[in-house]
Formats: C-alpha cells, sequence, structure tokens
C-alpha cells in the first residue's frame, strides 16, 4: 500500500464553504471523478475534468452510501475536518 501525499493542485474553491483548496492529499495527482473531503467544512466533492471541485450528484452520493467500505474511509477523513476538531476540543 502507497503512503498518502499531498500534491499542490491549481486553486479551486470548495463548493459548500467556499474556502481555497489548493493542496490534494490521496495517492498521487487526483483525476477527474475522484473523490474529495474539504479541510475545512468536511463536505465531499468530486473534482470535474479540469479538476476544481463540484457537488456530488444525487446518483454520486446513493452509490457512495450504498458502498460501506468507500463510506467509512470518508467518514475517518471528514473526523479531521476543522470543523469537527474543534467541536471535540469542547468536549
Amino acid at each position: 500500500m502507497s503512503e498518502l501525499q499531498r500534491t499542490r493542485i491549481e486553486p479551486s474553491i470548495c463548493p459548500f464553504c467556499g474556502v481555497t483548496l489548493e493542496l490534494a492529499t490521496g495517492r498521487g495527482v487526483p483525476e477527474p471523478g475522484a473523490l474529495s473531503v474539504c479541510s475545512e467544512c468536511g463536505e465531499v466533492s468530486v473534482f470535474s475534468a479540469d479538476l476544481t471541485h463540484r457537488a456530488l450528484t444525487r446518483t454520486e452520493i446513493e452509490k457512495i452510501m450504498a458502498n460501506v467500505k468507500l463510506s467509512r474511509k470518508i467518514a475517518f477523513f471528514q473526523a479531521y475536518s476543522k470543523p469537527r476538531r474543534d467541536a471535540s476540543a469542547l468536549n
């Protein structure tokens, strides 16, 4: 299994919180269709053909929800998004 690496990407805006995203963490350079979890808000988006972030379609959301392994991976990365880190510090 290869290690996760950070890759600089062209700046793109999170479709949910509006933060500018400039780094991708994964196993190499992201490709169109790859999922992304925003490090600021924890929402899931997908890389479009030009590697900007877009919201998932209903069909894409349903496919993710049906895939238990993928849903668990997303939940793991969401646990480290900023709002969740901040909320856990209050407990």
